[in-house]
């Protein structure tokens, strides 16, 4: 009888013909064998699917799931729900992980719920633009872990980390959410878990690879409306559950600032526009944002016309930056 696999890769893919045999020669070259490694097409429409038959028929510990576009969040959920393994690990088409991450990530579980390593971020051309530092001081308190996720000192991404497959079905997020889907996956299991047991790992194993118009870069004004939709998510499970005030008064100033800065208006959600600047655009809050955020968000406190002249000039220090 055929033991169960211990971790199941779980690998939503749309339109990644050009990135996939990247991205799943990493998967199936790991020094640890007993895994599955499961490929979700979602619809895709170049030839991600004649590449995933490719690899379903050379590899046996590879499940492939093709079905109709519905994004990345239906795509997880569906990957979750057909796999075996006792872990998770979430892999984006289009990035890759060391031969070894698997192996290493289960060294070192023990009995933790998610074993969250370091990751580090790419252009195409593999030249190195950051690095996380993942930084937990109490990871069973639950307003800690909270705090830590919102304002980034553990990364909130999915990707790269072995979860408990039990826990990830406390997710619940509609199709729809485009921007902070992980935070919010992050969240949900935080609250539904008592006593989650998070375990940090110093190593680097994921590469997250940057293009020019991936969806973290995208500035469409779909991509500026989802990013308001996380905000007002975030403000909603908050109200109902504790968090120290500077945490969330972080959170909600980086994502309204990284709004404005990709071209939002607060027209585009006046209400939301109004409760942020009366609750959290206060100097007590501003000193613990880089002064170029603070100077933006206080703009359009004042006068929304000094605004897109502090922005233009962040975009050329930022293109600079990049180059």
């Amino acid at each position: 009888m055929t033991s169960l696999p211990v971790v199941s890769i779980i690998i939503p893919a749309y339109n990644a013909a050009k990135t996939l045999r990247m991205c799943l020669d990493s998967c199936v070259n790991q020094t640890y064998s007993n895994i599955e490694i499961v490929i979700i097409n979602d619809g895709s429409i170049d030839d991600t699917l004649v590449i995933a038959l490719e690899y379903r028929s050379k590899y046996s510990n590879v499940k492939l799931i093709d079905k109709v576009n519905e994004g990345l969040v239906t795509s997880r959920r569906v990957g979750v729900s057909l796999s075996d393994g006792k872990y998770i690990l979430f892999l984006d088409a289009d990035d890759y992980i060391d031969n070894n991450t698997v192996e290493l990530l289960l060294e070192k579980a023990e009995d933790a719920d998610m074993i969250i390593p370091n990751f580090i971020i790419e252009n195409q051309l593999g030249n190195v633009i950051s690095k996380t530092n993942n930084k937990l001081q109490y990871p069973y308190l639950k307003q800690d872990l909270y705090s830590a996720f919102l304002v980034k000192e553990v990364t909130p991404s999915l990707c790269g980390r072995l979860i408990r497959k039990e826990i990830f079905h406390y997710v619940a997020l509609p199709q729809y959410y485009t921007t902070g889907e992980d935070c919010m996956a992050n969240l949900q299991m935080i609250h539904a878990v008592d006593n989650l047991k998070v375990k940090l790992v110093d190593n680097i194993v994921y590469h997250y690879i940057q293009y020019p118009v991936s969806m973290i870069n995208n500035k469409s004004n779909q991509a500026l409306k989802a990013r308001l939709i996380y905000i007002h998510w975030v403000l909603e499970f908050f109200s109902k559950e504790y968090i120290k005030e500077q945490s969330l008064a972080i959170f909600v100033l980086t994502e309204y600032f990284a709004f404005l800065r990709d071209g939002g208006k607060p027209s585009l959600n006046r209400q939301l526009f109004n409760e942020i600047y009366e609750k959290y655009v206060k100097l007590k809050n501003l000193r613990n944002l880089p002064i170029w955020r603070s100077l933006i968000l206080l703009s359009y406190k004042y006068t929304s016309f000094l605004a897109p002249y502090l922005i233009s000039i962040l975009d050329k220090v930022r293109d600079f930056r990049n180059h």
